[in-house]
């Protein structure tokens, strides 16, 4: 057996037995148990990078050897974030938690182990240093969580923390959060609160350039509250769901509803811009 053999076969059999892998100096320290990776991040504010792994999955040794021996990363986990590696054989329950199909499943996650992005496959050196780099603090967050576990269905907490996810770029865990919201008896019984819900879950839908959804949650909007006020600013987040979706005749539809009934609002403008484009 070889010394990187001997090396995993000795990561796989600590991680088995629920041991931190000590880092030498220029190594990343990482944790193999995720309740004890969790109390470090909760103690710092820090999120939590969690790599479900295993020795026969060939990118995961791809990474090993050129991805978190790679000095740029070293520096941002020891400075930004919490190492943790699941050998996937040994993890099946949380490998089921947290939805993993394929090796690597490389999850972002808060300091509680909350999801807020993912990655399956190979992530270069680069890739990875970028988003560690760009997940901004989130004491917010970690705050909404913990009361939300408090009072799961505490309408306020929900509606904060998609708003909170969202402004963070976490577009897709904000989606589940603002869904949650939307069906709350609060936005059940207010028109206007559950369409601005609606508005923002679709424009979140649309920075993640699923134009389908947006439009779908868009058309439901103006459909239970026809005539509001913000009824162009509906309409356009609606024409340019189409367009991504490639329904140019209905983006075309909705940019010209608006220069005809609301010709003299900013979201007029935008769509006479829009239009010109097509």
């Amino acid at each position: 057996m070889n010394v990187s053999r001997l090396s995993r076969s000795l990561i796989v059999a600590m991680a088995l037995l629920g041991y931190a892998v000590e880092a030498r100096a220029g190594e990343i320290s990482w944790y193999t148990d995720l309740k004890t990776a969790s109390a470090a991040a909760q103690k710092a504010n820090l999120p939590m990078f969690i790599d479900f792994w295993a020795e026969w999955c060939a990118p995961c040794i791809a990474m090993d050897a050129h991805v978190y021996t790679n000095p740029n990363v070293i520096a941002v986990f020891k400075r930004r974030i919490i190492g943790v590696r699941l050998h996937f054989d040994m993890h099946r329950e949380l490998a089921r938690t947290y939805n993993v199909g394929a090796l690597p499943h490389l999850v972002f996650a808060n300091s509680h182990g909350m999801p807020l992005v993912f990655h399956r496959g190979f992530l270069g050196a680069g890739d990875l240093t970028n988003v560690v780099n760009a997940i901004p603090p989130i004491a917010e967050i970690n705050s909404l969580d913990v009361r939300l576990r408090q009072d799961r269905n505490s309408f306020a907490d929900l509606l904060a923390m998609a708003r909170a996810l969202r402004t963070a770029g976490f577009f897709e865990a904000g989606t589940a959060y603002y869904d949650r919201a939307s069906r709350h008896t609060r936005a059940r019984t207010s028109a206007e609160l559950r369409q601005s819900i609606l508005y923002e879950m679709a424009l979140s839908f649309l920075e993640l350039r699923d134009g389908a959804r947006a439009a779908a949650l868009l058309e439901k909007s103006l459909k239970e509250r026809p005539g509001s006020v913000a009824e162009p600013e509906f309409l356009l987040a609606l024409g340019r769901a189409y367009v991504m979706s490639g329904m140019h005749a209905k983006a075309r539809q909705s940019f010209d509803a608006i220069v005809r009934y609301y010709p003299q609002t900013a979201a007029a403008a935008k769509a006479r811009v829009l239009m010109n484009s097509q």
